[in-house]
């Protein structure tokens, strides 16, 4: 039970440095007018993963198969994923603030960065040396100093970015997922298990649209989240008024509503908040205040 606990405990871990330090590098690899759509291509593939191990977990359980073998299955992505890391090029945004220069033409000729692009990043690049020349190099101190500054310069876009986080995870989609069955027989449907698998279904269909959705000119990162957000409102009134009057709502309709809102949740939450808060936060502090918005808010 220990080993089983602390692998458990350094799963956590890894995921939760992986939370905060792949939507950063999508951010900023990633064309602008296609940054929205690259971010969201990353909660796309986790719940892909989580419809895909929603089925083999089920098959498994049905085969009497151990559970041990759907663990060591799950160890298989990120082994090739560790496999690949090395070859990735650094951020050359990162190596802009850095003040790399030879790094960066390397990272933005391995990306195949436009010409525009790469004089914008050259400008931070010079600013930032300029600016290291009086200073000296990066301490803690000096680390603290660019932050306070950040903060006052950049306090709203800190606030709207916490904003939202919070009010994506207070919506309840955590516990929705994690008690799908509890909750489904809650509706009144007497075989929940069954259902499960359309949890990662309606998932997946929601980070699909949203990566169709978030850089498209009709709707956007703006008309999503809001359409979005009512669809959750509607879905979760439907269900508290089966749960508090079951007459009111068939069960049909109560069950209806939460795949609905699980739907509903991915496309307009679920990948938009790593976008609205890798937009929004500066270069020089974008990693360490998206992780303490997204530690904040988790907790």
């Amino acid at each position: 039970n220990l080993v089983f606990f602390l692998g458990r405990f350094m799963s956590g871990l890894g995921l939760g440095f992986a939370f905060v330090v792949e939507p950063s590098y999508v951010c900023e690899i990633a064309p602008p007018s296609l940054r929205g759509t690259f971010i969201v291509l990353n909660e796309f593939a986790v719940c892909a993963g989580y419809l895909l191990g929603l089925h083999i977990t089920t098959a498994m359980k049905l085969r009497h198969v151990p559970w041990r073998a759907a663990v060591i299955l799950c160890a298989c992505p990120p082994l090739l994923q560790l496999l690949v890391l090395p070859f990735l090029p650094e951020s050359p945004r990162w190596l802009a603030i850095q003040g790399d220069s030879a790094g960066f033409k390397q990272s933005a000729s391995a990306l195949g960065l436009t010409q525009n692009e790469i004089d914008v990043l050259n400008l931070q690049i010079q600013h930032e040396v300029s600016r290291k020349a009086p200073e000296g190099s990066r301490g803690l101190w000096q680390s603290l100093d660019t932050h306070f500054k950040a903060w006052g310069t950049h306090s709203r876009a800190i606030f709207i970015s916490m904003g939202f986080v919070s009010f994506t995870t207070a919506s309840g989609i955590y516990g929705m997922q994690a008690y799908a069955p509890a909750v489904l027989r809650l509706c009144g449907v007497n075989e929940p298990a069954k259902w499960q698998p359309l949890v990662g279904w309606m998932k997946l269909g929601g980070a699909f649209v949203a990566v169709v959705g978030s850089d498209a000119s009709c709707l956007g990162r703006r008309r999503l989240s809001v359409a979005c957000a009512i669809g959750c409102c509607l879905c979760q009134l439907l269900i508290a008024l089966h749960l508090s009057a079951a007459e009111t709502v068939s069960v049909m309709a109560s069950s209806l509503a939460f795949f609905l809102f699980i739907f509903f949740w991915n496309a307009g939450y679920g990948g938009l908040q790593f976008v609205v808060t890798m937009e929004l936060l500066p270069n020089e502090v974008r990693s360490t205040w998206a992780g303490q918005i997204y530690a904040w808010c988790g907790i």
